[in-house]
C-alpha cells in the first residue's frame, strides 16, 4: 500500500516502513506523529483519490531524526555599481519512518489515539499588551 502525503507546499509518496524527509514537524526524536494531509491512497488492486484530501485517512510515522540540510547559498550582485550581499540559509527537516497507513474504519481510532494525547501550542501574547508596552508618551507643546 503507498499514498501521497503533502507537507510544506511539498507532495511525498510513501509506503510503510519507508523513511521520508519531511519540512520540520515539532515534536522529539522517538515521538510517534500522525500526517493527516492525504492526497491519495492506493494499493495493487484500488485507488482513493481525495478532494483535496482523504478525511477518511490517516498515516502512522516515527521521528527518526532533526536536522538542517546543506547550506544554500544566496549572492545578489549588480556589475559596475559595488553591490555585492552573500547570505546562506539551512532548511530545518524532519525524518519519519512510515509505520502505518490506515483508511477507513483504522483512522478512526488513530484520531482517537491522537485526541487523548495533550497537544503543544506556543504561547502567544494578546494584542492589547503588545500596544500598550510600545506605546510612546505624548510631546508636550509649548504655547505661542
Amino acid at each position: 500500500m503507498y499514498a501521497i502525503i503533502c507537507n510544506g507546499g511539498k507532495q511525498h509518496r510513501v509506503t510503510e516502513g519507508e523513511r521520508v524527509r519531511v519540512e520540520y514537524l515539532v515534536g522529539d526524536v522517538g515521538d510517534k506523529v500522525s500526517l493527516g494531509n492525504i492526497l491519495l491512497v492506493g494499493n495493487q488492486d484500488s485507488v482513493e483519490v481525495g478532494t483535496p484530501f482523504l478525511t477518511e485517512a490517516r498515516i502512522t510515522g516515527t521521528i527518526v531524526e532533526q536536522g538542517k540540510e546543506k547550506k544554500v547559498t544566496i549572492f545578489k550582485f549588480k556589475r559596475r555599481k559595488m553591490y555585492r550581499r552573500k547570505l546562506g540559509h539551512r532548511q530545518l527537516f524532519t525524518e519519519l519512518e512510515i509505520g502505518k497507513i490506515l483508511v477507513g474504519k483504522d483512522s478512526r481510532s488513530a484520531k482517537k489515539d491522537q485526541a487523548d494525547k495533550p497537544t503543544v501550542r506556543s504561547k502567544k501574547t494578546s494584542s492589547a499588551s503588545q500596544t500598550s508596552s510600545r506605546s510612546r508618551p505624548k510631546k508636550e507643546t509649548v504655547g505661542a
